[in-house]
């Protein structure tokens, strides 16, 4: 009884542990020979028993009074007793009655905690998923503990290598290679460090020489540690094994251990580490995994740096790869051209004997080499990239100022979309190492210019580099030097600053400008007004200011001059004039509002006309309606230049005679029209692009200027143009503009 009681003891049921009792009474009688008495033996044999009884009637519960015992079976609880619908999630039965169905009566809830100690060698035991876990450093495995079909726990951690010789020896299997030669291995082992510094040096030649066979194969490694080893299955084997021998040279490899077949020197310097640019220097990282999002080579760049970037320099890869790159290029063009470069491999030895590396856009580069070599002409149009392996394609990562990943693509116009401009002035403070800075300017004495400079951040290694920018402080009437990594921000305030230091240097004859500027203002406010502007009088004097001094001392690109071009400007305006330029370029604005007020007129007065006679379609006016906003709109004063005036009041009289004559021959100008319409359709196409290179921009600006001519020529030939100009002229420069505009890559 007392031997029954201290397994029995702690049920929740006391009241049913009699008729318990008695069952396992009946249990005991059962097996013949066991004697109770102090005999160790016949003890040891009597606690099997019970415990053997005991435990082939507990139940699992899989739903509300049904359980599953040993053997697989179902019983379901008697409704007599006192845990029908109120059983645990385990039971012990001290009987089975099987009627309708298997009964279970006289029943106690009991812990499965208790189970698994008292059944001992009774339980069944597996493991699976063994695996390294580097927090632990061991291998560990997940368990399972079952007793006569019933799961009692399951993904229990244990260590592997401690459970038996053939799991510790599975366990050394999975140690060698997932910490040692991965290295998954936490701690300071100078073996291991060694090792993997060794490992990843000639695995990232691998990666960068798109080649295998230069590392030795991983069994080659694990056969080196396999035959220094011990047993050895986890941290604490290692540091004890390590302990015993009291040195770990043995354990460190050499070249000859790793390396199969080293290549020369000459072909990894075609795989530099970094790439440079006008932004400093780039890192570069290479993966050899054909059909990975990252194979090829990868540059980083920073948010910071991203707006001052070419994209045609990436379309150079790196050395090592354009030979290959360029092999697919001709291999994709249309098969009439492709059949001229036959062989392959012999035209691309040609043309890459004369290129000029990282000059220009690659493709460009190509055309002329082809050219001069196969007199063969290519356009940017017979270029397909669209088979282009991906990893003859540069992948951009771009990073913020922690280095965290922004956003990779292939293309490097999906960057933009992710950069968070700011105006970053930066300060001394700021920086571990100081910008320069410089206060107090009124005179100009930089020989030569400021240049940028270029920091890496300690943290992320990310080179940032800051341009000068030129800060008016109009209170001290001077200017400061400080440096900004915003790219568009410092052409507005260099901008802004030139012309307050050329102002310091003509401070009279600039005031006598804004004098004149604001007589122009208040003498013609109606041609201003009729412009549309959205301004009061005194910014638009301020604005007109600004557009007579960016003429005359040519500071609308923001470029910061050296001390020798700003003397020469100096001297050349104070033996011009300034007053007499300045005061010719305004006559020149006010010809040009007047020119455009009688456009207006004329245009109002011929609507007028057509309406009344005809009632009919008016669409040709809205059209020249649309035609003089483009000319002068309303913000014209920031983005005209002085020498465009002339030009400009040329156009504007050439609109005012189309009109004119378009009123009394209306087929005539519908023809002209078609004339000039085709050339004026690409240029709205070049103007919806919003990839817009400064070579794009020049280009652009030459193709509007002729298909202004040329509407010149067409509508109003006596007027004459400022150069000949034709449909021939036009389509050539059109091909100019597409080859400089059309972004390849």
């Amino acid at each position: 009884r007392t031997f029954c009681k201290s397994y029995f003891c702690s049920w929740q049921r006391m009241r049913e542990w009699f008729d318990i009792h008695d069952q396992i009474l009946r249990i005991i009688k059962q097996h013949k020979g066991f004697v109770l008495n102090t005999d160790p033996a016949p003890a040891a044999a009597v606690h099997q028993a019970l415990t053997a009884g005991f435990l082939r009637n507990i139940g699992m519960r899989r739903q509300k009074n049904s359980y599953q015992i040993s053997g697989g079976r179902e019983v379901v609880l008697f409704p007599g007793s006192g845990l029908y619908n109120q059983g645990g999630q385990w039971i012990v039965a001290a009987d089975f009655v099987h009627t309708s169905q298997l009964f279970a009566r006289v029943v106690a809830n009991i812990d499965v905690s208790w189970l698994e100690p008292l059944a001992g060698d009774l339980c069944k035991r597996s493991w699976s998923d063994p695996h390294w876990q580097k927090k632990a450093g061991q291998v560990m495995a997940l368990e399972k503990v079952s007793l006569f079909g019933l799961i009692l726990t399951a993904g229990r951690r244990v260590n592997y290598g401690r459970i038996n010789s053939q799991t510790a020896q599975e366990a050394r299997e999975i140690f060698i290679r997932q910490a040692l030669i991965q290295g998954g291995l936490r701690g300071s082992y100078p073996f291991l460090q060694h090792n993997l510094e060794l490992t990843n040096h000639f695995a990232d030649m691998e990666e960068r020489l798109r080649r295998r066979g230069i590392m030795m194969d991983e069994q080659v490694l694990h056969d080196f540690y396999d035959s220094r080893l011990g047993r050895v299955y986890d941290r604490f084997t290692l540091n004890r094994f390590l302990k015993k021998k009291k040195s770990d040279r043995f354990l460190w490899m050499e070249e000859a251990d790793i390396c199969r077949a080293e290549p020369a020197n000459d072909e990894l310097y075609r795989f530099p580490d970094s790439l440079k640019t006008s932004q400093g220097a780039l890192p570069l990282s290479y993966c050899f995994q054909p059909g990975h999002e990252e194979d090829g080579v990868t540059v980083d760049i920073a948010v910071q740096s991203y707006p001052a970037l070419s994209p045609a320099l990436f379309e150079w890869l790196v050395p090592g790869l354009l030979e290959e790159k360029i092999f697919f290029l001709l291999k994709g063009l249309p098969k009439r051209l492709r059949r001229l470069f036959v062989p392959l491999p012999d035209a691309v030895d040609r043309i890459m004997d004369g290129l000029d590396l990282y000059r220009d856009s690659l493709y460009p580069v190509l055309e002329q080499s082809i050219l001069r070599r196969f007199q063969v002409t290519l356009t940017r149009a017979d270029w397909q990239l669209d088979n282009l392996p991906a990893h003859l394609r540069m992948r951009f990562r771009l990073c913020d100022e922690q280095g965290k990943t922004l956003h990779c693509s292939r293309s490097f116009y999906d960057l933009e979309p992710f950069c968070h401009r700011k105006t970053n002035v930066a300060a001394a403070g700021k920086q571990s190492t100081p910008l320069p800075e410089q206060k107090n300017i009124t005179s100009w004495e930089f020989s030569p210019a400021p240049q940028p400079v270029s920091r890496v951040d300690g943290r992320n290694r990310v080179t940032t580099v800051y341009s000068p920018v030129l800060i008016v402080d109009k209170e001290q009437q001077c200017l400061h030097l400080q440096y900004s990594s915003d790219q568009e921000q410092i052409q507005q305030t260099n901008r802004a600053g030139l012309r307050y230091l050329y102002s310091l240097q003509f401070p009279r004859e600039i005031k006598a400008i804004k004098k004149e500027c604001k007589a122009a203002v208040a003498g013609h406010s109606a041609s201003w007004l009729s412009l549309g502007m959205k301004a009061k009088a005194a910014e638009i004097k301020e604005m007109l200011a600004a557009c007579i001094v960016d003429g005359l001392f040519d500071t609308s690109s923001g470029v910061l001059p050296d001390s020798e071009q700003f003397k020469n400007a100096v001297h050349r305006l104070n033996k011009q004039g300034i007053l007499k330029k300045a005061r010719a370029d305004i006559n020149l604005l006010l010809d040009l509002l007047a020119a455009r007020r009688k456009v207006r007129t004329v245009l109002t007065q011929c609507r007028q006309r057509t309406g009344r006679s005809t009632h009919g379609n008016t669409d040709r006016f809205d059209a020249f309606e649309h035609l003089l906003t483009e000319l002068m709109p309303p913000d014209f004063l920031s983005t005209v230049k002085t020498s465009e005036l002339a030009d400009k009041k040329r156009y504007l009289q050439a609109l005012a005679l189309r009109i004119e004559r378009a009123e009394h021959s209306p087929t005539k100008d519908v023809q002209k029209a078609k004339r000039v319409q085709p050339f004026i359709d690409r240029l709205q196409q070049s103007k919806s692009t919003t990839r817009r290179t400064p070579l794009c921009l020049e280009e652009t600006a030459i193709y509007m200027r002729m298909v202004e001519e040329f509407r010149v020529s067409v509508f109003a030939p006596e007027l004459g143009t400022a150069f000949s100009v034709s449909e021939k002229r036009l389509s050539r420069q059109w091909q100019i503009l597409e080859n400089s505009c059309r972004a390849m890559e």
